[in-house]
């Protein structure tokens, strides 16, 4: 039997000759059960409702399920087209063959058109009959973009508004009618594990894999009380199939009845989670009061002592606060179990004060501190600004054992202190570096001068375990040659991505794409994707030249300036039949008319036949005088 009908329905096992029909023909009966005693405003008999945008509230699938069996339309014995349909297998099948809907992630807003007709489509799916309920609204209800829809199932369908807006004692007020309503509509009795609306609630809480939780969308008390009607031997948690949380802190962070991240950290799957702090306001830190600085950074450590506290399934964490609030570097201890950390802060301690920082601990927490273990992540992921502090990282970090490293410089200029913070992270790294990314995120209005970029990058060279560099570091030039690129060739065997990409300090003389691309796919076999700051065919040597790499794997090649020397014909043909899998030619942005554009369609055109393509190619050389008129 299913895990969460099994959940659903209780803690004894079926008999397997019971079968799925019973077990759904007892969830049919529960749901129309409930949806017909009671006070529900919607038990008439109107004619069922056309399309629903919005499928969450579980009243609609007991009135439609209240509907068709009333009509006879579910059989209590199915006919012999319909046998078919009691193999679960082949339930499932049908069921993932529908679209299913998508997680938007950390990127919340506006829900996805295609998710929500997605959506749709399973709950009409649900509809047809009691074989497809389960597996079909379990499929609609797989990533959960509002738990407030959820936490409606407790309320018996009825229609709930969140409770917004700045403290009062009207919104204190509201916020203890609703939980009367709950504790009215689920009583704490003995009859609370036959209560339809709590079965219900199990059911579809148990349901969701994704979810996206705004702390100001349900109540703590709401779902506290919830959590304390599960038996005492009751050994799952309600959401018992979640493996990835976003949890968002809206400005109303300081209210007392927001609800609290800790209630979803117990559930037993849970792997990834994406903390989303907005800060006090927009303004810069200068501008911030003192007191609201004090309570929000009170506010983050809690929320991270939280996380240290959750089940050991969780191994991925990804923060996100406001950049011009520094985050004590005490909260790297805090996560110290975490094996995939993505810090979207500025970590620095200059500007806290230190009995400040006590202050805002448990009590408990200074004598723990020398006790917690460092901080010993296989990936780490940090984006960087000036107030940054590298000391404060790499203090509560060790990186022997990272596997992958991303940096990123936020500001709009470039800075060499980034440089200098880069290196040292480089310098920390182990043989276990696998993937290094460096970049930054906007492009300055004047470069500075790096010097000899495998000079920046020379405590890489002895990491052979690398497969993926990323360097993209569009405001500052180096000075990088094609005997540079050689070396990090020969230092990189199982190098799969190449991507390098800043500002060269001179163009006189770049790196002969005829000689130095076979040379990378010589000595980095696996090689899939290379983009280089520079790249040009010499003339004098043969386009054609280029050996045959029949077993390469290079997909993508481009470069941020390109010079030909020979016509984009030679060129495209010359590098579709050395590199048999190269599909791909010039920048994801590469312009319209460029260089690069051109290699491009000629490529395609190669590939899939297109004879207009290449012949106009062929004119347009003609013209130039690349290819001799025939007499």
């Amino acid at each position: 039997m299913d895990f969460v009908d099994q959940f659903v329905f209780g803690n004894n096992p079926m008999p397997e000759t019971a079968g799925a029909q019973h077990l759904e023909d007892a969830a049919v009966e529960a749901l129309a059960d409930g949806f017909v005693t009671g006070s529900n405003p919607y038990e008439d008999d109107s004619p069922i409702p056309g399309p629903l945008p919005d499928i969450y509230g579980s009243w609609k699938e007991c009135r439609a399920l209240y509907h068709l069996q009333n009509h006879g339309r579910l059989q209590d014995t199915p006919s012999a087209a319909s046998r078919v349909f009691l193999n679960e297998d082949i339930v499932l099948l049908v069921v993932e063959a529908f679209p299913q809907p998508v997680f938007p992630g950390v990127m919340y807003g506006e829900a996805d058109p295609a998710s929500k007709a997605a959506r749709l489509d399973l709950y009409h799916l649900a509809l047809t009959s009691t074989q497809f309920f389960h597996h079909a609204m379990r499929a609609a209800w797989r990533s959960l973009t509002n738990v407030q829809e959820l936490i409606r199932v407790l309320y018996a369908g009825r229609v709930i508004e969140p409770v917004l807006g700045p403290l009062s004692e009207h919104r204190a007020r509201k916020e203890f009618e609703l939980l009367s309503l709950v504790r009215s509509t689920i009583p704490r009795d003995t009859t609370r594990l036959t209560n339809v609306a709590f079965q219900h609630f199990r059911f579809y809480a148990a349901c969701p894999t994704d979810m996206l939780v705004l702390s100001c969308s349900y109540l703590e008390t709401v779902l506290g009380y919830a959590r304390r009607l599960l038996p005492p031997y009751h050994s799952y948690d309600f959401f018992c199939s979640l493996q990835n949380l976003v949890w968002v802190e809206d400005p109303n962070w300081l209210l007392p009845f927001r609800g609290r991240l800790g209630q979803f950290l117990a559930a037993p799957k849970l792997q990834s989670l994406s903390v989303i702090m907005e800060g006090p306001t927009p303004s810069p830190m200068a501008e911030l009061d003192p007191s609201d600085t004090h309570l929000y950074l009170r506010h983050v450590l809690e929320q991270c002592q939280e996380v240290s506290h959750a089940r050991r399934a969780l191994w991925s964490f990804t923060f996100h606060a406001p950049l011009f609030i520094p985050i004590p570097s005490y909260v790297l201890l805090l996560l110290n179990r975490i094996k995939e950390l993505s810090l979207q802060v500025c970590i620095g301690d200059r500007r806290i004060e230190p009995n400040k920082l006590v202050e805002m601990l448990e009590p408990d927490i200074p004598d723990a501190q020398d006790q917690l273990m460092p901080l010993a992540p296989r990936r780490l992921s940090l984006l960087w600004t000036p107030d940054s502090e590298i000391d404060a990282v790499l203090d509560h970090v060790s990186l022997g054992h990272l596997e992958e490293l991303c940096l990123s410089w936020v500001p709009h200029y470039p800075s060499t202190l980034f440089l200098s913070d880069a290196f040292q992270f480089q310098l920390n790294t182990a043989e276990s570096l696998i993937v290094l990314e460096i970049s930054m995120a906007h492009r300055g209005s004047a470069d500075i001068y790096g010097g000899q970029f495998n000079d920046f990058i020379e405590p890489l060279i002895s990491r052979q375990r690398l497969k993926r560099v990323t360097i993209v570091l569009p405001g500052y030039s180096f000075r990088f040659s094609a005997r540079d690129i050689g070396v990090l060739a020969l230092a990189w065997p199982n190098l799969e991505v190449l991507n390098l990409s800043f500002t060269l300090s001179s163009y006189e003389r770049l790196p002969n794409l005829q000689r130095i691309v076979p040379f990378l796919c010589f000595h980095c076999p696996r090689l899939e994707y290379l983009h280089l700051p520079g790249l040009a065919t010499v003339p004098g040597e043969g386009i054609y030249a280029i050996p045959h790499f029949a077993n390469s794997h290079l997909r993508h090649l481009s470069s941020d300036r390109l010079s030909l020397q020979h016509s984009l014909i030679d060129v495209a043909l010359a590098l579709g039949e050395a590199f048999p899998c190269l599909s791909s030619l010039g920048p994801h942005t590469v312009e319209e008319g460029s260089p690069w554009s051109g290699l491009h369609d000629v490529l395609t055109a190669h590939r899939t036949g297109s004879v207009d393509i290449l012949l106009h190619h062929v004119a347009v050389g003609m013209q130039l005088g690349r290819y001799p008129v025939c007499p």
